[in-house]
């Protein structure tokens, strides 16, 4: 299920991942836990890129990229195991990000 602790714990991990600084061992564990809930949760994963892609912080472009490709990952991968509702919201939440861009 979607929390805030869970969306705070993508950001770290998706920074960590991407840090210079970061040990191998913390970017492989942070990898590990982003590709664990792409795989097994596409549902979280559409709701995490949805909410990266209204954030607005200082590592904002970093965080909408992810965001982006959680989403594409999520449809080209997943999509088939969506219920027609959860398809539906999908579109109509595209949509009104294309309109407001």
């Amino acid at each position: 299920m979607f929390s805030n602790e869970l969306f705070q714990r993508v950001i770290t991990a998706v920074l960590c991942s991407f840090n210079p600084s970061t040990s191998n061992h913390d970017k492989q564990y942070a990898l590990k836990f982003l590709e664990d809930l792409k795989d097994n949760h596409p549902l979280i994963c559409l709701t995490v890129g949805f909410e990266l892609l209204k954030q607005q912080v200082s590592n904002d472009s970093l965080l909408h990229h992810y965001g982006i490709h959680l989403i594409e990952s999520i449809v080209k991968h997943k999509w088939s195991v969506l219920k027609a509702d959860e398809k539906h919201l999908v579109k109509e939440q595209l949509f009104l990000l294309i309109k407001s861009s």
